[in-house]
């Protein structure tokens, strides 16, 4: 039961990041920067879903799902980068939205291994 779980975990993670990356970088970007709400997301969906066939396998293989696609949204980050949407006022009374790009942690150390 667990090795079926965890299996079946790992690949439902792998099909969630492949599919996250058809979306392109802009948009993998913007939900590394909102990380915890993309975690939660994932973690809740991914139990519910798979918990609704009504057995502990399907409860155990949404939480591993939940914990790969948790450490992948971190080390992503701190790999590619994140952007948020900051609020940027130059004067008290004009407001606009931005969207304002931060380098990951470990982008400098891996950079010799990107293709660019």
């Amino acid at each position: 039961m667990i090795g079926t779980a965890t299996f079946a975990g790992l690949i439902t993670a792998l099909g969630l990041i492949f599919l996250a990356m058809k979306f392109g970088r802009g948009v993998i970007l913007t939900l590394l920067g909102y990380a915890w709400v993309t975690d939660i997301v994932v973690t809740l969906g991914c139990i519910a879903l798979f918990a609704s066939s009504g057995t502990i396998s399907g409860l155990m293989t949404g939480i591993v799902t939940g914990v790969v696609a948790s450490i992948a949204l971190s080390a992503a980050r701190k790999t590619m980068g994140y952007r948020t949407l900051r609020v940027h006022h130059p004067r008290w009374y004009i407001w606009s939205l931005r969207w304002e790009e931060h380098a990951g942690e470990w982008a400098a150390k891996f950079r010799k291994f990107t293709v660019r």
